[in-house]
């Protein structure tokens, strides 16, 4: 008996030192590897619409990267815009909050180094928190006196097509959610392996592809975001859409959800802006996103995103926002 116990430990003592190596080879190798935990204290309850919104003045880590919110619920970054840029509002969700990059590194951060940007985006955000920021906005409006924002800028992205509450996955409780959150916070070898053993990027976009595909009527996400461009059209402020693409459909340059998505809301909305060929136009479409992600981008990612708005909707002169009559 005693026998076997040395063994099953030397054993054990083996397995344990092979992941150590392991998890050591991973992140010495694979920097880019990160893990997809983000602190809740950045987040606050929302009391007066049931949702949730940056926490003021909080600070706290995001996948590895230190996040600070303002005073007024908006990401910080450290470029000093010019005092007369234009003030921009940049919504969107975790994409453009920007979560596995630092913050100065994001779209937002980029832009920042050339306009006033304002950032409300957080993880699980929806058309429902768009439209309640905006119509937060449009109340902060005096009668007499102009918009707190220059121009409004929503990223968005194919999963915004349905509810925050969709979620693809498999959900665990009690002990084994508390296990499976210390291995997804502390070991890089989990996040390798699993996306090395299944093509998540693939998964993630046909689960969301079916949402456009699958409805001969105009989601009530694509509505709300009708009424948000009437609203803000009613006041006088410009606003643009871009419609982020998924890293799997830029591998097999398919573009449908984008092409359904503007069907249905260019009936209404003018300004839609699609960088689907711009995206494709890259030698490498994993190196635009997070590791094994296909949906959040990488820093190239967010560059590039970066330039494209700021090339095609910053740079041009003020056109006439509003729907089609």
């Amino acid at each position: 008996m005693t026998s076997l116990l040395r063994k099953i430990s030397l054993q054990l003592l083996l397995a344990l030192f092979a992941l150590l190596v392991v998890e050591l080879g991973v992140r010495l190798f694979m920097p880019e590897i990160k893990t997809t935990t983000t602190d809740s204290v950045l987040f606050t309850d929302d009391l007066e619409t049931g949702t949730r919104k940056l926490s003021p003045g909080a600070v706290g880590n995001s996948r590895g990267y230190t996040f600070e919110v303002d005073g007024h619920g908006f990401w910080k970054y450290s470029s000093p815009s010019p005092d007369a840029a234009e003030r921009v509002l940049l919504i969107g969700d975790s994409v453009t909050m920007g979560i596995g990059v630092p913050p100065d590194s994001t779209v937002g951060g980029r832009l920042a180094e050339k306009v006033k940007v304002y950032n409300p985006s957080a993880i699980g955000f929806d058309s429902n928190n768009y439209r309640i920021i905006i119509d937060r906005l449009i109340d902060s409006i005096d009668d007499d006196g102009p918009p707190p924002f220059d121009r409004v800028v929503i990223l968005w992205c194919l999963n915004d097509i349905y509810e925050s509450e969709v979620r693809l996955g498999m959900g665990y409780g009690g002990f084994l959610s508390r296990a499976m959150s210390v291995v997804r916070r502390n070991y890089m070898t989990y996040h390798w392996l699993k996306a090395i053993a299944m093509d998540r990027p693939k998964v993630y976009y046909e689960h969301d592809r079916q949402y456009y595909v699958n409805t001969n009527e105009v989601p009530i996400p694509i509505q709300r975001l009708e009424r948000i461009s009437t609203s803000l059209s009613e006041h006088d402020i410009e606003h643009d859409i871009v419609v982020v693409p998924y890293e799997y459909q830029l591998r097999i340059n398919d573009r449908t959800p984008q092409e359904i998505f503007i069907a249905q809301a260019s009936e209404t909305i003018n300004n839609i802006h699609d960088p689907f060929d711009v995206f494709l136009a890259q030698p490498d479409s994993r190196s635009l996103y997070l590791f094994g992600d296909g949906i959040h981008l990488s820093s190239h990612g967010h560059k590039l995103l970066a330039s494209y708005i700021d090339a095609t909707i910053l740079r041009q002169p003020a056109k006439d926002t509003g729907t089609r009559n």
